[in-house]
Order: C-alpha cells, then structure tokens, then sequence
C-alpha cells in the first residue's frame, strides 16, 4: 500500500512534519501484525538535480577542500531556490609514513612498534605492508 501526502502551503517546517511522521510510522509499526515488514517514508521525491559542480586542485590538501566547500556550500545555501546541497565522492586525507628498515634497525625500533604508536595516537585505521628482502 502507498500513501501520498501533500504539504498545505501554510506548513512552514516541512523537516519537522516528516520528523514526526517518520516517528509516528516507527510507533505503529510496533502494533502491525509481525507480516508487515517495513514502513518507509520518503521525502525526498521532489527533489531534482539541477547543477552539478566539481572541485580539483594540485595543491590545496583535502581537508582544504573540505573547508572550502563547506564556505561554498553556505554561500549557495543564501540563494532562496536551493534548498538542499549533497556532497559526492569526498576524499578522506591520508598521510603515507615509509619507513626504512635500516634506519629502524639501527635505533632498535620494528615495524609493529611504529603501527603500535600510530594507532595509539588517534590515526583512524592503518594499513601496513612492508617487504624486508629476505626470504
């Protein structure tokens, strides 16, 4: 079963109508028979893309980039006809550390050490692999 509904002009705030019936369907669900296995609100169906914009640079970080959009974001928000704005392919900043193992050897420190102090630093996640030369 579908059910549409249409917003009177006179509502104002549309996201907290749609909050409180998300909320509502969520509170019946629990009294529908054990059959029914979803209700789904969906508010975005008049939603329509009308420009797309990208963003490159050879120089700024991207976390500058992310700085920048978001400045962009708000100034294009100002402008009354745009109602929404949706970020895509964003790229997570990474830092790569080669170590070599001589250097390692020669202050007395392993590889695992060094993942062991990255991690407890705050890094997010690590991914290691490292290729000594011997059999």
């Amino acid at each position: 079963m579908y059910v549409f509904v249409e917003l009177n002009d006179n509502v104002k705030n549309t996201d907290q109508f749609w909050s409180k019936l998300r909320h509502g369907l969520d509170e019946l669900k629990a009294e529908l028979p054990s059959g029914v296995s979803a209700l789904i609100t969906n508010s975005d169906f008049g939603d329509t893309v009308a420009l797309l914009l990208t963003i490159k640079s050879d120089q700024a970080s991207y976390k500058q980039l992310d700085d920048y959009l978001d400045q962009l974001a708000n100034q294009l928000l100002k402008v009354e006809a745009i109602s929404k704005i949706k970020r895509y392919g964003m790229q997570n900043e990474e830092i790569g550390i080669y170590l070599k193992d001589e250097k390692l050897a020669f202050y007395g420190i392993k590889p695992m050490m060094v993942l062991a102090v990255l991690k407890t630093e705050g890094s997010v996640s690590y991914e290691a692999s490292w290729t000594t030369g011997r059999s």
